[in-house]
């Protein structure tokens, strides 16, 4: 899935050049604090929704690519339903809104707490092939970044 910010705005991280080899250089990617925030609500989405679990995720300065996986419920009438992508996104949203209000309160920021653009991108990757496709696409990502029309 893919999340964009509020406006495409650069509010999540930067994208710099790492340590230079002789053969490439790798970005490193420097979160600002909204990014950590994304960051620490990402990894407990399995402990919100137990069927739930997290894989790759970028976060680039106005955009946020992840994959997750969701697993069926069992059939048990004491199961929790499975939750839809839509239930998942929701909640890591408004969660992340409500981290970065209670930030900007705190440290008495003139800022909008709006991080988010609204609504999202989904695929679903029905294979290895395509796993493995995705998970390289985010990986790669920092370095595309010149090339995104929202660059800086």
């Amino acid at each position: 899935m893919t999340i964009c910010s509020y406006k495409r705005e650069c509010i999540f991280s930067t994208v710099g050049a790492g340590l230079a080899s002789a053969l490439h250089s790798k970005p490193i990617i420097q979160l600002k604090d909204p990014g950590k925030i994304i960051l620490k609500i990402w990894s407990k989405i399995p402990e919100r929704f137990e069927n739930v679990l997290i894989d790759d995720l970028v976060i680039m300065p106005n955009h946020i690519h992840g994959i997750l996986f969701i697993e069926k419920s069992d059939k048990r009438v004491d199961a929790r339903p499975t939750p839809t992508l839509g239930d998942i996104i929701c909640s890591f949203k408004s969660e992340c809104v409500t981290e970065y209000f209670k930030y900007i309160k705190d440290n008495n920021l003139l800022s909008s707490c709006k991080i988010w653009q609204r609504n999202y991108y989904e695929h679903i990757i029905r294979n290895d092939r395509e796993l493995n496709t995705y998970r390289r696409y985010i990986l790669n990502n920092p370095g595309k970044w010149e090339e995104d029309e929202y660059f800086i």
